[in-house]
């Protein structure tokens, strides 16, 4: 604690040459440890996405050109049904809150209550 009182009572420029040192110097760590994160993260990514191609590819490889094309039809068209599906729910949902107004729905008064909002 000696060594330190001198230099804590009058900061020199040493003091404030060191200060700015171990700053700059902290900071080339943080950008260190800032790359590495990126490069681990982008490693996995690419890793991810190779992997993915490779089962694709499997899958095509297995299924059939023929066989890939029926299924990607089928699974869209059973995304198109459960979409229109929750859209027709919303519709009638909405159709149900301008009929019954706020007394119907307790919960999206309050929704609108938490929000801030008049309602």
């Amino acid at each position: 604690m000696a060594l330190i009182e001198p230099v804590i009572a009058k900061p020199d420029l040493a003091s404030i040459a060191l200060l700015l040192v171990v700053v700059f110097l902290s900071l080339k760590i943080l950008d260190m440890l800032r790359r590495t994160l990126v490069s681990w993260v982008l490693f996995f990514f690419r890793l991810a996405i190779y992997f993915t191609v490779a089962v694709a590819g499997v899958y095509v490889w297995n299924r059939g050109i023929d066989g890939t094309v029926d299924d990607i039809q089928h699974w869209s068209g059973r995304w198109h049904q459960e979409w229109q599906y929750w859209e027709d729910q919303a519709v009638a949902a909405r159709a149900y809150d301008g009929q019954m107004g706020w007394a119907g729905n307790p919960l999206a008064r309050q929704a609108w209550r938490r929000f801030g909002w008049n309602g």
